[in-house]
């Protein structure tokens, strides 16, 4: 006998991965993915564009809980087509970052986490816990990788 009880009722939590449509390694890394994705457009403001999908997301009662952001990245700043998300944009848009309500935000970008005080302000706007790495991800890791292996053989 089916028991509707109010476990049944609350909403499920999720990971859910964003990514800049402006390049094709990017896209083709993201049709692999097995979570719930979204490439966003090159031409819109990347930090309005999450906030829209966090939201419409919790609406719908599939909230996030882990934000998963791919994007090229440098130390202190990650890029959704030509647009840096650096400290001073993380600034001007604080009110749509305290609002995101995820736990976890991991920043699948080459050496963002090398500045360690823009990981800081990012967790401080948002409340979440950053992951992000401070060495080369990817196939920024394995192209460097190669041209290190290259000079070592010469």
């Amino acid at each position: 006998m089916f028991q509707l009880t109010t476990a049944a009722c609350l909403e499920k939590t999720s990971p859910f991965l964003v990514a800049s449509s402006g390049c094709p390694e990017i896209q083709a890394l993201i049709a692999g993915a097995r979570i719930p994705r979204s490439l966003l457009p090159t031409q819109k403001p990347p930090l309005q564009q999450i906030t829209a999908l966090l939201h419409r997301r919790a609406e719908l009662r599939h909230p996030v809980d882990t934000l998963h952001v791919l994007a090229h990245g440098r130390p202190g700043a990650f890029r959704f087509g030509e647009q840096w998300i650096d400290a001073e944009a993380l600034k001007a848009h604080a009110a749509e970052l305290a609002s995101w309500g995820v736990e976890t935000i991991a920043l699948w970008s080459c050496r963002v986490g090398a500045d360690a005080n823009f990981v800081a302000l990012l967790e401080e706007l948002t409340g979440a816990r950053v992951l992000a790495s401070a060495d080369w991800c990817g196939a920024c890791w394995r192209r460097r990788a190669d041209a290190t292996a290259g000079l070592a053989a010469e």
